[in-house]
């Protein structure tokens, strides 16, 4: 099941991967995404998503290299449109990933292809 999905999280055009935990988000990258990034699959590279006030120390530092930070790397930064729309694999809580939809990312043909529940 985890290599039908990760197959997929590289093969289709933009996913969202959801979970109702951040550890869980977390696990996932730690666990297989990071491994194809480190192989050499650049497009399998998520864009990990916080909540802008979360506790930058609380996360690991594996997952922080997938996440948007402010100049002083020292708290989380909401994407744009235009930064979501360069990553093939998003990951976010199903908390945060209601940030996305005032994104408006369907006004220009863009949209998630699939959605993974972790």
């Amino acid at each position: 099941m985890v290599a039908s999905i990760n197959e997929c999280l590289v093969n289709f055009v933009l996913n969202l991967l959801s979970s109702t935990t951040p550890s869980a988000a977390d696990l996932y990258i730690k666990d297989y995404l990071h491994s194809y990034v480190e192989a050499g699959f650049t497009e399998a590279k998520p864009l990990r998503i916080y909540f802008k006030d979360r506790w930058i120390q609380t996360v690991h530092p594996l997952v922080r290299l997938y996440c948007l930070l402010s100049e002083n790397e020292d708290r989380f930064v909401m994407p744009t449109k235009e930064q979501v729309m360069k990553y093939r694999v998003v990951v976010a809580t199903l908390s945060t990933s209601r940030f996305l939809s005032h994104l408006d990312l369907k006004s220009g043909g863009f949209y998630f292809t699939h959605l993974f529940m972790v």
